[in-house]
């Protein structure tokens, strides 16, 4: 392989004059080895052998050297040279293709560990140039019958199971044999029993409409069952809920879905195998899309009345309007509008949470009495909230 280390083996039955080995690549001296002193000796800087560049065998038959393939390198002849006493020099050389190979890679549509039941995919990738190769697997009876692929130079095989929890533990081994060459790449199979859980990881519901989220599980299943589902917002536990069961599935329904069910609702589930209880949680984000909600309106009187209303809307506001009774005095898209982003507060069934939401106000320059009312807008409905002025009795609704 390019840019990989090897290694150069040179052995003689007979013990070489000199203890002494000298190493060719391509017609050119790469370098020697000797003893001396029962040390192995590179070259002529007399430096002794790092076992993980060269080596020599103690009684000077056996010498190993390594060897970094280049980039650019496809053949390269080594040869190794000894001389013998009666005999003069002798050598022998042997040609090497570099092969221009990245992989094997392993990958699987699961994550590690395996749910016991749940069908997986394990991939082998291998790029190499100019050569065909072959994939084999050792991977009990699992790859039997793995599907190959082939793309100009990227090879893939592929083996789909149904993970047991007898298969715990179990060594996989993707091989890739050009030759008498072999590289290989391995997983071990790590299988557990939890259930697996089925489940939408996000729904939009409309106000008007009653919305069903769906929890399944599957698995290796012996006895199982449903833990309550639990309904969370920014981290706070807002309400924990019975599901319908039928089946392998539970079914919890939000009646008239409304900004109260923002959130996140967490389904769980268990699996008892052999007296084990094994649990596993899956969870999905409800967005309620309605008309803005108005959560809270004020006046104020410091040197002008200000009138204001926080409110809470998916998706965004579009629209806001002004009017004192029944005339238009203020129509704005957002963005002309006084509306600003905000954390408001909200009651979400009993429980104060801090929402992103948003805060709109007018400023009454030449006070007029009477009722003032804000209609805000977006893509999916509108809502209005009424302020009362009468600078008579000083009175502000």
């Amino acid at each position: 392989m390019r840019n990989q280390n090897m290694f150069i083996n040179c052995t003689s039955a007979k013990l070489p004059l000199g203890k002494y080995a000298e190493f060719l690549v391509n017609g050119q001296t790469y370098t020697s080895l000797h003893i001396r002193n029962m040390h192995c000796i590179a070259g002529n800087k007399k430096i002794n052998c790092n076992r993980g560049d060269c080596q020599c065998s103690p009684e000077g038959r056996w010498y190993s050297v390594k060897y970094r393939s280049g980039s650019n390198e496809k053949l390269i002849t080594f040869k190794c040279i000894m001389k013998f006493i009666g005999i003069g020099e002798q050598s022998d050389e042997i040609n090497s293709t570099i092969l221009d190979i990245e992989g094997p890679f392993l990958t699987a549509n699961k994550k590690s560990p395996f749910i016991a039941g749940v069908e997986v995919e394990i991939n082998c990738t291998v790029s190499i140039s100019e050569i065909t190769v072959e994939i084999t697997w050792d991977c009990m009876d699992l790859s039997n019958h793995p599907r190959v692929y082939h793309a100009k130079k990227d090879y893939m095989s592929a083996i789909t199971f149904v993970p047991s929890s007898n298969l715990n533990g179990i060594n996989c081994k993707c091989l890739v044999e050009v030759d008498d060459f072999v590289v290989f790449a391995n997983i071990t199979l790590e299988v557990t029993n939890s259930p697996f859980l089925k489940l939408n990881k996000r729904i939009h519901c409309n106000s008007s409409e009653a919305t069903v989220l769906s929890c399944e599980v599957s698995g290796e299943l012996l006895k199982y069952g449903f833990a309550e589902w639990v309904h969370t917002f920014n981290g706070h536990t807002i309400r924990k809920l019975n599901g319908n069961v039928v089946g392998n599935s539970s079914f919890l329904v939000l009646y008239s879905c409304g900004y109260q069910d923002v959130g996140i609702y967490v389904c769980r589930a268990w699996n008892n195998f052999d007296g084990r209880i094994f649990w596993a949680s899956a969870e999905t984000t409800v967005a309620v899309l309605g008309p803005p909600f108005i959560v809270k309106k004020y006046i104020t009187n410091d040197y002008m009345a200000v009138l204001t209303a926080e409110f809470y809307s998916i998706p965004e506001p579009t629209c806001v309007q002004w009017y004192l009774s029944a005339e238009l005095i203020v129509n704005c898209t957002m963005a002309g509008c006084n509306v600003m982003q905000t954390n408001v507060n909200i009651l979400m069934y009993q429980k104060n949470v801090h929402v992103e939401g948003y805060v709109t106000n007018i400023t009454l320059e030449n006070l007029t009495n009477g009722k003032y009312t804000v209609v805000i807008a977006n893509a999916f409905g509108k809502t209005k909230e009424e302020f009362e002025v009468n600078t008579t009795g000083n009175c502000f609704k």
